[in-house]
C-alpha cells in the first residue's frame, strides 16, 4: 500500500505489488503517481513538493534513484538521495507515526 500526506491532505492510497522491487516500484513512479498528484495538486504546487522515502530496498534501487534525480532534483528525502532522511522522525513521516495504524484500526 503506498498513500501520502501533502499539507492536509491524503492522497489516494494506492496498492502496490505484494513484493514490492525496484522494477514495479520505479513503474508505478512513473505510470500511476502523476495521476495521483494530478488529482490533487496543481503543476505549481506539484514543483514545490519534497518526496520521501524510507528505507525499503525497493527505494533505493537505481533505476528509481536516477528516475527520482530526474523528476525531483534537490526534492527527495532518502537513502543516497539529495536530502537524507532523518530516520524515526515522527516530524517527517506522519504516515508512519499515525496513517497506518489508524488505516490498520479501520479495516
Amino acid at each position: 500500500m503506498w498513500a501520502d500526506l501533502i499539507g492536509n491532505q491524503l492522497i489516494e492510497p494506492w496498492k502496490l505489488p505484494h513484493r514490492l522491487n525496484g522494477p514495479n516500484y520505479l513503474q508505478f513512479l512513473q505510470e500511476d503517481l502523476p495521476g495521483l498528484l494530478d488529482a490533487v495538486l496543481t503543476p505549481e504546487e506539484q514543483e514545490n513538493i519534497i518526496f520521501m522515502h524510507d528505507g525499503v530496498p525497493a527505494h533505493f534501487a537505481i533505476d528509481v534513484h536516477n528516475y527520482l534525480y530526474n523528476i525531483y532534483p534537490d526534492r527527495w528525502i532518502g537513502r543516497g538521495g539529495p536530502i537524507p532522511l532523518a530516520v524515526r522522525s515522527p516530524d517527517l513521516n506522519a504516515l508512519d507515526y499515525f496513517f497506518w495504524g489508524y488505516a490498520i484500526k479501520q479495516m
